[in-house]
């Protein structure tokens, strides 16, 4: 599981840490090309603030405005949405202080059916490694801490 994905690192305006899970193979992954892209920066930049109000303000609150649903609780899955018309982030959650948010992949949403079961299905599997990725860095940070 460890060469299939890796997890890359991102800091919010105020420091919060999140990350985006790419393959291991690649050299970047769709929020680094989304950066990079001068039309689509804008959305990237959108989600950051999304994620940064998520973190502040809290899981209960940002389901609340319809800014996350949650999809998997068992799994930590959620959909991340208002940040660009109907662009969607699926997104793997880990409920602590502070909120641990790992981007698994972008969608269109389906306006108005919310039919996103096909991409739910993709996201499980993802966010399983997601979890797996993101306990090795929270593991080895503990480490590194007590040093």
């Amino acid at each position: 599981m460890d060469s299939e994905y890796k997890l890359q690192a991102y800091r919010t305006p105020s420091g919060s840490i999140f990350w985006e899970l790419i393959s291991g193979t690649a050299a970047c992954g769709d929020f680094a090309k989304m950066l990079k892209t001068p039309r689509k920066k804008q959305a990237a930049v959108n989600l950051i603030n999304q994620i940064d109000k998520i973190i502040s303000h809290g899981i209960k609150a940002s389901c609340a405005t319809g800014k996350l649903r949650l999809l998997d609780a068992e799994l930590g899955l959620y959909e991340l949405k208002g940040y660009s018309g109907v662009n969607r982030e699926m997104a793997y959650i880990l409920y602590q202080e502070p909120l641990k948010i790992v981007l698994l992949f972008s969608f269109k949403g389906h306006q108005g059916s919310g039919n996103i079961h096909s991409e739910i299905k993709k996201a499980r599997p993802i966010a399983r490694a997601a979890k797996e990725l993101l306990a090795q860095v929270m593991q080895a940070e503990s480490i590194h801490d007590g040093d």
